[in-house]
């Protein structure tokens, strides 16, 4: 009897890595996403996205045009790849999309296989004469809407001519400093309702949420966001089930909180939500997430200060690793890999977050809710682990319990015992 399920077990593990192999090569191209499989990066510059109003103090009535680069693995003959949209930091008052740090992030995540845009957003150098709360937000609003026409941008060219071959689903928006508060409000600040009253006279005359600044009567929806040392105006606006989040923040920052604090750049004098108490936030209403603190660094320190090369190498591991659960999973249920059954694709997500210290969470269909699945899990050597879990508002919750770090294989199954879907966690 021993002997029988020690078999048994084996030849579940055996099961589970060979999908995992299949998924790897079919779906994610064997190293795809996790290390560098591509050595050269081919740069295409000054794409016009959009234009809109950029007044001067010698032109009221001037406009500026905006412009991306564009950087793709060379050889590369994906169809349908995936994108990072990166805007670049400066407290709003200077910049450029070709900004070093942005280069060189680019770079590195174009070499493991996706695409990735460098974008124009219009500046607010009167921010460092007349810092006020009012002037703060005008100056994000306008960043976001000059990105969500680069998000509309990427759109109408897939559905039209389709040069850049960017697969819709996964468009990713990021930025550093300044670049990533962009990012992290064109992704959470998406209802009416939730513009600030200091913007309330002027929205509709801008736009609302979505601006004029071009390929207007297309989506700009995105997959999740990159956050570099940036912040969010209110908490509230991470939601239920909200967009993916994956950040890094010093905890000595002292231009962008690391926590909730007063923002006194400028003097402009206006609260914050930064990297820590968003990632709070985020745990509160089950949003996938992940958050690297860097200990006693200062803001953007894989630009500024001392190690730069080491912090740059850690920022780019640690989004590097939750990028790639996030696309490979996509992947994974759009080719149907690990579901037995047609209608029963996407009933089950990857769990969250992984890796994990106390719990994690398996989210799946609501219709999966009434009927009777179970959960096994493994260690490395397929023994079967001893797991306190239970189901709750369509969702599988794992307890740590007793399990030692290390990785985790598990199996969903259904009431007649068949594996329904599988995946892997990390303890830590």
């Amino acid at each position: 009897n021993i002997i029988m399920r020690f078999y048994t077990y084996f030849f579940i593990l055996l099961i589970f890595l060979a999908t995992q192999n299949i998924f790897a090569q079919e779906n994610c191209d064997g190293n795809r996403f996790s290390e560098a499989i591509f050595e050269t990066v081919t740069v295409s510059e000054n794409i016009e996205f959009g234009y809109n109003s950029q007044p001067t103090l010698f032109n009221p009535d001037a406009i500026q045009t905006l412009s991306l680069d564009f950087y793709e693995p060379e050889g590369d003959n994906w169809e349908q790849r995936p994108l990072i949209i990166w805007a670049f930091g400066g407290a709003f008052i200077i910049g450029t999309r070709k900004s070093p740090d942005i280069v060189e992030l680019a770079n590195r995540f174009s070499k493991l296989g996706y695409v990735n845009a460098s974008i124009d957003y219009r500046l607010s150098p009167s921010l460092a004469l007349n810092g006020s709360e009012e002037n703060a937000l005008k100056a994000v609003l306008k960043g976001v809407h000059d990105m969500k026409a680069a998000i509309r941008f990427f759109r109408k060219d897939a559905a039209t001519d389709n040069l850049y071959r960017i697969n819709t689903d996964q468009i990713y928006i990021a930025g550093v400093s300044a670049g990533a508060i962009t990012a992290i409000h064109a992704a959470y600040l998406d209802k009416e309702s939730e513009i600030p009253d200091l913007l309330l006279d002027e929205a509709d005359e801008v736009g609302g949420i979505e601006g004029l600044s071009g390929n207007a009567g297309y989506s700009s929806e995105v997959a999740g966001v990159i956050n570099l040392s940036g912040a969010i105006g209110e908490l509230d606006w991470l939601e239920e089930n909200d967009l993916p989040l994956v950040s890094i923040h010093g905890t000595a920052d002292d231009t962008v909180p690391y926590g909730s604090e007063i923002l006194t750049l400028f003097g402009i004098n206006m609260m914050l939500h930064g990297s820590s108490t968003m990632h709070e936030r985020a745990d509160e209403v089950n949003m996938r997430h992940a958050f690297l603190s860097f200990n006693n660094a200062g803001h953007t320190p894989f630009i500024l200060g001392d190690n730069t090369d080491m912090y740059m190498d850690s920022t780019f591991n640690h989004v590097r690793n939750f990028m790639e659960i996030q696309v490979c999973e996509y992947l994974e249920n759009a080719g149907n890999v690990g579901i037995n059954d047609a209608e029963e694709k996407n009933a089950f997500l990857a769990n969250y977050p992984n890796p994990f210290t106390e719990k994690t969470f398996i989210k799946f269909a609501a219709d999966f809710s009434t009927r009777n699945i179970s959960l096994n899990v493994y260690d490395v050597n397929g023994r079967l682990c001893a797991v306190n879990y239970e189901i709750q508002d369509n969702q599988i919750v794992v307890n740590r319990g007793d399990l030692a770090n290390g990785m985790y294989f598990y199996s969903i199954l259904d009431e007649n015992n068949m594996i329904k879907a599988s995946g892997k966690m990390m303890v830590k």
